[in-house]
């Protein structure tokens, strides 16, 4: 449109005056790039000629180049990992921040995986821990432990960090690994390690005299004096306690917790020579790999 001004002078020469719309961003692509920087934006919407600036949150683009009144392709700028709106402003001024604005400055995730005892024994309880950090923020998001192919479990990070404890793991070598999916923010990342575990080493128990005459057994129908009673072991894995009853030609076997006898070995009151009878049992041991032993003088 023309403008002139008019005073009791007269009216001025006519000059051209334009209107300018508030420019609106409707869309971006794409909507997320490294923290870095570098990425190459097309930012889509109206009213862009004569864009003033282009913003990613608050840190300005680093180059942009307007297209058509509809268009800018811009360069992201270095930024924190986080999402954020991009607007242009021209002389009308600043697009108002809407869904379609969002870019998603992407940080780099690193993931650590440790193990509490490596080498282990069979059956000793190890404790995984899985750490992601990045620099700028919190990753959040879940972990999955894996045993070769084998999924073990999976974790939700707390303050980075989740774990894994088992004692189930068999001898051998083990080819343990985390894999961290990413979130909104971080790229997904893994670890790995090698955890050996090793055959349980165990101690035959040893024999130990008896102290006492009788027995505390829990059933009174089981309730019998031990006659010369010569030395006793523990079954530590069952629980059990042998005691070679010598004047009984038998050995008792008591629950160590109750002392109720839970078996008898041999016929009490009578010896002999077959697999039924004992010869007064002067001693008995045990072995985990084969069961008691027993010294008949």
């Amino acid at each position: 449109m023309n403008l002139t001004v008019t005073t009791p002078g007269g009216t001025s020469t006519a000059v051209t005056y334009t209107y300018a719309n508030v420019p609106a961003v409707i869309g971006v692509s794409p909507s997320s790039g490294p923290v870095a920087g570098g990425s190459s934006v097309i930012i889509t919407g109206s009213s862009f000629t004569a864009a003033t600036a282009v913003v990613f949150g608050t840190i300005p683009a680093a180059s942009y180049t307007v297209n058509s009144s509809t268009q800018i392709t811009a360069i992201s700028p270095a930024g924190a990992a986080a999402a954020v709106d991009i607007t242009v402003a021209t002389a009308g001024g600043t697009s108002a921040v809407n869904a379609g604005d969002h870019f998603t400055f992407i940080g780099k995730s690193s993931v650590t995986l440790t193990s509490s005892a490596d080498p282990s024994s069979y059956g000793q309880a190890v404790t995984l821990t899985a750490t992601v950090a990045a620099s700028g923020g919190n990753p959040t998001g879940t972990v999955v432990f894996r045993d070769g192919s084998t999924v073990l479990f999976t974790g939700t990070l707390a303050a980075q960090i989740t774990s894994y404890t088992t004692a189930s793991l068999s001898v051998g070598q083990h080819a343990i690994s985390v894999i961290y999916a990413g979130d909104n923010i971080f790229t997904s990342g893994s670890a790995g390690l090698i955890q050996t575990v090793d055959p349980a080493v165990t101690t035959p128990a040893k024999p130990m005299p008896i102290r006492a005459r009788w027995a505390r057994p829990v059933s009174p129908a089981r309730q019998q004096p031990f006659r010369s009673p010569g030395a006793a072991t523990v079954d530590s894995v069952n629980n059990h306690l042998f005691i070679a009853d010598t004047g009984n030609q038998r050995v008792q076997v008591l629950d160590t917790g109750t002392l109720a006898v839970v078996a008898t070995i041999g016929t009490p009151g009578a010896s002999g020579s077959d697999n039924a009878h004992l010869n007064a049992p002067k001693g008995v041991g045990f072995d985990p790999a084969s069961g008691p032993c027993l010294r008949r003088r």
